[in-house]
């Protein structure tokens, strides 16, 4: 794919016709392969930028890559584990993660129906790239809770009951009256179910998670325009802390010729790619193992 191709690509979507009958679809399952997903990937766009792969690539061959990436890996290991069938579905942001040249549409997160052949119907949404400690449920039109993890913000606490860095997010079902134009290139059915959700204590900030399966995530928004407004590649490495929660591990940005690393968010530096030490750049590249197709050496060579 390329990077430099046209900006804007239509969304395409489908409407949802997976079921689960006859397997049984619990949160503890998805809880499983959420912590799996956490331990074992990590969020990137280096497979895009670096080797040009698509999230279906990168997730397979780095352990790595964006938000669709991270809902494939999802996808995949409930599929292989359980059995349980899924889709992606696309999804807004809010405002906070917002960039200027982002269309509204930009995320995807991933659709789990529960057994949808008798009175326990229903759904789960996972969403591994906002780090939901557990996922969406819904099994009727009533307004539900789920907890995200803020692994950028440091936590000073050992008491997981002391945490400030879960967040408490309020999620409600309905369902668009017409045709709803994000924009030119997004627009969705009349009639089509969404969950807005928001932090508690920003009900203003909201997003929606569309209950739609989107057919071209990459071509309409990895491609489309979300690698084009980054000014380099990054990756977020995570790591469990002692209550066994989520946190950040290490953290790589490059721009031009400076790199800039932390570990834990400790010890930022910034560093001119042109004259950082050999010494550095294996470390890093170690502490980013294995989430990178070759390695940070060879990146540097290629910028």
């Amino acid at each position: 794919m390329d990077i430099t191709g046209p900006k804007h690509v239509k969304l395409l979507t489908q409407r949802i016709d997976i079921y689960n009958t006859g397997v049984q679809v619990t949160e503890d399952k998805i809880l499983k392969i959420l912590e799996m997903c956490y331990t074992n990937t990590a969020f990137s766009t280096f497979p895009y930028f670096y080797n040009n792969l698509n999230s279906e690539e990168a997730i397979t061959e780095t352990n790595s890559g964006n938000c669709i990436a991270l809902s494939l890996y999802v996808k995949k290991k409930l599929k292989n584990n359980y059995g349980i069938n899924s889709c992606l579905i696309p999804a807004t942001i809010p405002k906070k993660y917002q960039k200027p040249g982002y269309l509204p549409i930009s995320h995807v997160a991933l659709l789990i129906p529960i057994d949808n052949s008798h009175k326990d119907s229903g759904f789960f949404i996972a969403d591994p790239a906002f780090y939901f400690l557990n996922p969406i449920e819904f099994r009727n039109f009533n307004p539900g809770i789920v907890f995200s993890k803020n692994i950028y913000t440091r936590e000073p606490n050992h008491n997981l009951k002391d945490y400030i860095s879960i967040d408490k997010l309020l999620v409600k079902l309905d369902f668009f009256k017409e045709d709803h134009h994000f924009h030119e290139c997004q627009i969705i059915e009349k009639g089509t179910y969404y969950v807005s959700c928001w932090d508690e204590r920003d009900p203003v900030d909201s997003w929606k998670y569309i209950l739609t399966r989107i057919i071209n995530p990459d071509e309409a928004i990895t491609y489309g325009f979300f690698l084009k407004e980054q000014d380099g590649p990054f990756i977020t490495t995570t790591e469990t802390d002692e209550n066994n929660i989520m946190q950040i591990g290490g953290y790589l940005k490059i721009t031009g010729n400076k790199l800039t690393y932390s570990k834990n968010l400790k010890d930022r530096q910034t560093y001119n790619t042109d004259t950082i030490s050999t010494e550095v750049v294996n470390k890093i590249n170690n502490d980013l193992y294995p989430f990178l197709k070759g390695n940070l050496p060879q990146y540097l060579k290629n910028l």
